[in-house]
């Protein structure tokens, strides 16, 4: 059973059970692409309704039959939050629960946000089997209770939570539409500059203005490794105040080009005291190493594991750092693809020294990289603006659905 709930005034203390049913039709998948089939990746994590989907052309095995306004529940990792309200009918993974509402179907979107509350999704946490992969079950989450408003009410919270998810959404999808836009305009500006005419192929065979020199990362930039300093003396890293970045904080960056506070800090006797490189700032921070090809420039001072390796540009060379962040960041794939190993792909310092960019003249490349920032700052203000909406939603889903805030019927 759940914690002890308050019941507001006039509503009623119900269980999962009490207002949804297990649909347990098996079908056997016909494979001739007229179905349409919904799996656990195509449920979007806090998502209330389906954007996405697959035929059954490649799906053989048993699936759960799902219906028009049936509840799809991804009962594998609950933590993911993954409910939504199907507005077709199809078949569905057998990780995927289909409920069926036992109310009106206007309050199908009040058990759905139910469903994606904070307190439901800790409830399923808690009741789930299975350490690599936990799953909850209907026969758990079937019991659990929450606050059920009346009829006109439960409807108008579901109206208005709904109404925020629509902005969401399209705040969502304008922000895919600039990260599609950055990629082309990478594509463009970073394969055939600005105003050129005259093209030729380099030695990797990539066709690129004529007027750019090809140089190596060695020409350009100095290369620095980093590493560890012991972790077990405390002097190193107690009250640390110098960053020390790693691999897994580049790859928390996103779309800012600046890296922020790193996770975890060095003192300034680790500096002294241990092998670690303390690079200035506009260093470019690379990881080299799980993943390959996350990146990131420097504020100020900082120093890194031996994920990572740091680029500081040669004087008096031309480089322009931010033009070679979006160079190196659209190269990824090569630089994956050139790295070696068995058990996780690196990147050696070598290797890195050797890859092949080009050289625009400065002006050129202070105006590409001026473009691609440009277009970051936006993405930035829009995933901004998404998550604040997330947050507004998630502060109405617990006035709302708990009857702190109450609506007028």
């Amino acid at each position: 059973m759940t914690a002890r709930i308050k019941i507001p005034p006039g509503w009623d203390k119900v269980a999962l059970s009490d207002v949804l049913d297990q649909r347990s039709e098996l079908i056997q998948p016909e494979g001739n692409g007229d179905t349409r089939f919904v799996g656990l990746e195509h449920i979007g994590s806090g998502e209330p309704a389906l954007y996405s989907w697959a035929s059954d052309t490649d799906v053989k095995s048993t699936k759960f039959r799902f219906y028009e306004g049936d509840l799809l529940y991804g009962k594998l990792r609950p933590y993911l939050d993954k409910a939504v309200e199907s507005s077709f009918e199809g078949i569905c993974s057998t990780d995927i629960l289909t409920l069926v509402p036992k109310i009106e179907r206007e309050s199908t979107k009040y058990l759905l946000y139910t469903i994606h509350s904070r307190p439901f999704i800790q409830y399923a946490i808690s009741h789930t089997s299975g350490t690599n992969h936990p799953r909850t079950s209907w026969k758990a989450i079937s019991r659990y209770e929450f606050p059920l408003p009346p009829k006109k009410e439960r409807q108008k919270i579901g109206a208005i939570l709904s109404a925020v998810d629509v902005v969401i959404q399209k705040s969502k999808v304008a922000t895919k539409a600039t990260e599609y836009l950055k990629q082309g305009v990478m594509r463009e500006l970073l394969m055939k500059g600005i105003g050129h005419t005259e093209f030729k192929e380099d030695k990797m065979s990539r066709r690129l203005p004529k007027s750019w020199c090809p140089k190596t990362i060695a020409d350009l930039f100095e290369i620095k490794t980093g590493t560890t300093p012991p972790t077990k003396a405390s002097k190193y890293w107690k009250d640390g105040t110098i960053q020390w970045y790693t691999p897994a904080d580049l790859s928390n960056v996103g779309e800012k080009v600046l890296l922020p506070e790193s996770g975890k800090k060095i003192t300034a006797e680790a500096c002294k005291e241990t092998n670690v490189n303390l690079v200035p700032p506009d260093t470019i921070i690379l990881s080299t190493r799980a993943p390959v090809g996350t990146i990131g420039i420097t504020k100020k001072e900082a120093t890194f594991n031996q994920g990572c390796k740091g680029l500081i540009p040669h004087n008096g060379v031309g480089t322009n750092v931010r033009f070679y962040y979006y160079y190196l960041q659209f190269k990824k794939s090569d630089l994956v693809n050139r790295s070696s190993g068995s058990t996780f792909k690196e990147l050696s310092k070598d290797q890195l020294e050797s890859y092949i960019v080009p050289l625009p003249a400065s002006s050129e490349q202070k105006s590409i990289a001026t473009i691609l920032s440009t277009i970051d700052r936006k993405l930035d203000l829009q995933r901004q603006r998404t998550a604040a909406l997330d947050r507004l939603k998630q502060g109405l889903m617990n006035d709302l659905l708990t009857g702190k805030r109450r609506v007028v019927a």
